[in-house]
């Protein structure tokens, strides 16, 4: 059990650092630099977490990352609001106040419901985390299902790496919420709630992998029509000149 769940932890930091050096390669980090920075954190914190050895220690880093991740995502959720919905210059100007009271009325009601989740955890650091764990992926969830809403109802596009980005965070969040609660029924932590927790961020990676493998619809078909415009030009000019010679024959030949 400990192979396996060592494993995951290992494999779901080699997917966010395989999926952050192909961004590196591919030079796209700029495209979204704070879900860039948020692969690098996340490729590095399973190696810290699995040198500590002290259990006590272990509850409260969980405890920590927790926050640093949901301070990560929020932002990361940001990014791909403005990118995908205010970037537009008339709904940036109508919404865009709308992340900071919608966030604010989220974490409110996030925080009754975690409050509200019975507690059998035997540690001050598993209850905390597991009350806070709930709420934050609970409040990230519905930014991310708000958003989805927002851009269907004004039928704006996705591409795939920010469409993957959220995809992941959406999965990832999933499984912690689940595994917060869980973990607050069961009192103690069990093998099947760290697989539930790393086994979502593992998927999470794996699509996340897969949006900086995939290149964009949207960029393929605007190459396509740079190439046909250009040769449409040059088969234009092809004619022109033709046409010229033709002209300079024919008054030679007279």
């Amino acid at each position: 059990m400990y192979a396996l769940d060592t494993s995951l932890w290992v494999a779901a930091s080699v997917l966010c650092a395989a999926a952050l050096l192909i961004l590196l390669c591919t030079a796209r980090i700029g495209r979204l630099p704070i879900f860039s920075f948020y692969l690098g954190v996340s490729a590095l914190t399973n190696p810290v977490g699995l040198a500590i050895r002290s259990p006590r220690v272990f509850e409260w880093f969980v405890f920590s990352v927790s926050i640093a991740g949901f301070v990560l995502e929020l932002a990361v959720i940001y990014e791909l609001a403005n990118k995908v919905f205010l970037a537009h210059s008339v709904l940036a100007r109508i919404f865009r106040s709308a992340p900071r009271w919608s966030a604010a009325a989220l974490f409110l009601l996030v925080t009754m419901i975690g409050a509200l989740l019975p507690q059998h955890a035997r540690s001050l650091a598993m209850q905390a985390y597991s009350t806070l764990s709930l709420s934050l992926n609970l409040m990230d969830l519905a930014l991310l299902l708000a958003l989805l809403l927002a851009t269907r109802l004004l039928a704006l596009s996705w591409d795939i790496l920010p469409a993957g980005a959220a995809l992941g965070i959406a999965i990832s969040d999933s499984g912690c919420a689940i595994g917060a609660v869980l973990l607050a029924q069961l009192g103690h932590p069990r093998f099947f709630v760290d697989f539930i927790r790393v086994g979502s961020f593992d998927v999470a990676g794996l699509v996340w992998l897969l949006s900086v493998c995939i290149p964009d619809a949207r960029r393929g078909r605007s190459k396509t029509r740079l190439q046909i415009s250009a040769s449409g030009g040059c088969s234009y000019a092809t004619e022109q000149a033709i046409s010229v010679k033709s002209g300079q024959g024919v008054t030679k030949f007279d």
